[in-house]
Parts: structure tokens; C-alpha cells; sequence
């Protein structure tokens, strides 16, 4: 079995570039590494309803069973998120085949029992709340909202996510801030 590593965290507060550094850090000692990113997992804008929080957009049900058959062996086979009204989802395969580590990172790596029951180590990235709000917004404005959309959408996000991840990181074995 592989070893199992998950980064979990609010949005934005560098979870992909630990996972990145994590990988490269492997792949030089040698070990072969599958990076599996969970936003894979949001459901697009277009298909999300008001009354959803932030497990309901990651799908986590589905999300949490593929990730236990991925670190049981099965290959997954995906689209790409679309983070920008100009980026197209593509096909996206993560092959477990030969993975000596497995690293899962996303918002919501940390909120499955049945993944931290799988993994060796738990991690969890976060930042204050003013350097959160920054990055929240600088990234919906890159996206093409305004600001009183991405004001609308940080509030909401605040009560439907933020806060319940953030309970995450006693979950965690280590808190990376």
C-alpha cells in the first residue's frame, strides 16, 4: 500500500504548492509519486444550487469513494476543473499504478473519515483571515466577478466554509501556516 499523504485547508492558503514541493521532494529520493488535486471534484458553477456548502460543491461522497479505490489500486479517469471563464475542462487520469506515495490535496482532504483512516499523514495549510480575504477576492476578481459579486460570494463562503474547514485543522497532524 502506498503511502498516503492528505493537505487539507481553506481555499487559498497554498495547499497545492505544499503538495507540489511534497512531490518533488519525493520524486528526487527516488520514489514515485501520484499528486491527485480534489478540485477536480467541484461541481461547475452552472450545476451548483444556493443552499449547498462547501462538501455538497466538492461532491464528497463520490469524491471519498473514488479516492479510497484510487489508494486501493483502481485508475480514476476525470475532467479538469475550469477555474476561469476561459479555461476548458480536460481529461485528466490518475493512475495509482507503481505510486510509492499518494499525495491528496484540496480543500476537503481532511474532512472524509474514511481518508484520514487511509492515510499516514494529515496535514493542514492556513493563513489569517485578512491574507484569506485578500487572496479570495484577488482570485474572483482574475476570474471576471465584481466586487460586489465576489463580496456576495465571500460572505457566504465565510459561513459555509471557510468556517467548517478551518475545524478541520484539529484533525490534522501537522498545521502548516
Amino acid at each position: 500500500q502506498p503511502f498516503v499523504i492528505l493537505v487539507g485547508g481553506n481555499a487559498r492558503t497554498g495547499k497545492s504548492t505544499l503538495a507540489a514541493c511534497l512531490r518533488i521532494s519525493f520524486e528526487k529520493q527516488g520514489f514515485q509519486v501520484l499528486q491527485v488535486g480534489l478540485d477536480n471534484w467541484i461541481l461547475p458553477e452552472e450545476e451548483r444550487r444556493d443552499n449547498m456548502n462547501v462538501y455538497d460543491r466538492f461532491r464528497l461522497m463520490s469524491l471519498e469513494n473514488d479516492i479510497v479505490n484510487l489508494i486501493g489500486g483502481e485508475t480514476l479517469k476525470l475532467s479538469t476543473y475550469a477555474n476561469h471563464p476561459e479555461r476548458n475542462s480536460l481529461p485528466v487520469e490518475y493512475n495509482p499504478l507503481n505510486a510509492r506515495v499518494i499525495i491528496v490535496e484540496g480543500v476537503v482532504a481532511l474532512s472524509s473519515s474514511k481518508l484520514r483512516q487511509l492515510a499516514h499523514l494529515k496535514l493542514f495549510t492556513g493563513v489569517d483571515k485578512d491574507t484569506f480575504r485578500k487572496r479570495f477576492f484577488e482570485n474572483y476578481i482574475w476570474r471576471g466577478k465584481t466586487m460586489d459579486e465576489t463580496a456576495l460570494l465571500f460572505e457566504k463562503r465565510e459561513q459555509d466554509e471557510f468556517q467548517l474547514i478551518e475545524k478541520e485543522s484539529k484533525l490534522a497532524d501537522l498545521i502548516i501556516n
